[in-house]
């Protein structure tokens, strides 16, 4: 899979997002930093509408069955569970987690407005 080129661009966007948790200070960083992870610009080649199509990052590439830098996404997301943080940053970073568990195939995307 590593030598698939729109494996190395995903592999690209969500590194590229990860630099940025560096720059997270407040809450409201840390929702924007799991947004970003969530729809990291992707050009994969879905059927999306303009407006859909750029913004799309572990959504964009569905196609793939593996998270890149999943050790260094998997400490971010748990430092974004932190007791000291809101909990609307908490429902982001589950929302990440059921994403990526959907990927993985561990369980189904919920229907959009479904909250678990």
């Amino acid at each position: 899979m590593a030598a698939d080129p729109k494996f190395k661009k995903y592999a690209q966007a969500v590194e590229k997002c990860l630099a940025t948790f560096d720059n997270v200070h407040e809450w409201a960083d840390f929702i924007a930093f799991l947004g970003k992870l969530l729809k990291v610009r992707s050009h994969s080649e879905c059927i999306l509408s303009e407006l859909e199509h750029a913004s799309q990052t572990l959504q964009g590439y569905m196609q793939f069955k593996e998270i890149p830098k999943k050790l260094i996404v998997s400490k971010r997301l748990a430092q974004c569970l932190n007791p000291a943080l809101p909990t609307g940053v908490h429902q982001r970073a589950l929302d990440v987690y059921t994403h990526i568990l959907a990927v993985l195939g561990v369980c189904p995307l919920p229907h959009k407005g479904v909250h678990l």
